[in-house]
């Protein structure tokens, strides 16, 4: 949604849920590298923000009713709020990409879909490929229990990751980051 924009780390009770301790997640990187990395997330969510807005509504924020207006946006009918949300995403995700690019090189994921086998007790990733086949077969009960971050910070390997975050765009508002 349109608005307040938040940076947040998963809870540590889903990520135990994939064999991810906390106590691992947080020493993982120094403070100043995760703080800089959060610097970077918050910039390009308060970018996407601006961007959209500037776009869609001349710079102004959505009022509630407007957020809530549903009709076709972006050849979908949904709400503006849900528009804005996945269009400020996109921005975002473009900002990321470009930024973390320089700051971690081969050290971040976007949306990594993750999968916790009970059987085997082990994380697995989820292709791009793999899932966009199973959203077209319809097989979403394949998708059951699976999580999608936004953002996972990991060294190298995204089966190993340091940080999760997810960005929640709200209407109306400003921009903001919690950590959690």
């Amino acid at each position: 949604m349109a608005g307040e924009e938040t940076v947040i780390p998963h809870a540590g009770q889903r990520l135990a849920e994939f064999g991810i301790s906390v106590g691992t997640i947080q020493a993982a990187l120094g403070p100043e590298q995760k703080a800089r990395i959060e610097q970077v997330l918050s910039e390009c969510a308060n970018e996407a923000r601006l961007k959209v807005l500037l776009e869609h509504m001349d710079g102004k924020s959505p009022t509630p009713e407007e957020c809530d207006e549903k009709k076709k946006f972006g050849g979908k009918i949904r709400t503006r709020a849900q528009f804005f949300g996945e269009e400020m995403h996109r921005v975002a995700f473009q900002c990321v990409q470009e930024k973390l690019s320089v700051l971690r090189p081969g050290g971040f994921s976007l949306e990594p879909r993750y999968r916790y086998d009970q059987r085997t007790r082990r994380r697995e990733l989820i292709s791009a490929e793999e899932e966009q086949a199973l959203l077209e077969e319809g097989c979403f009960n394949e998708l059951k229990g699976t999580i999608k971050p936004d953002v996972v910070i990991h060294s190298g390997d995204p089966l190993q990751p340091k940080f999760v975050y997810d960005y929640k765009f709200r209407a109306p508002g400003k921009a903001w980051v919690r950590r959690t």
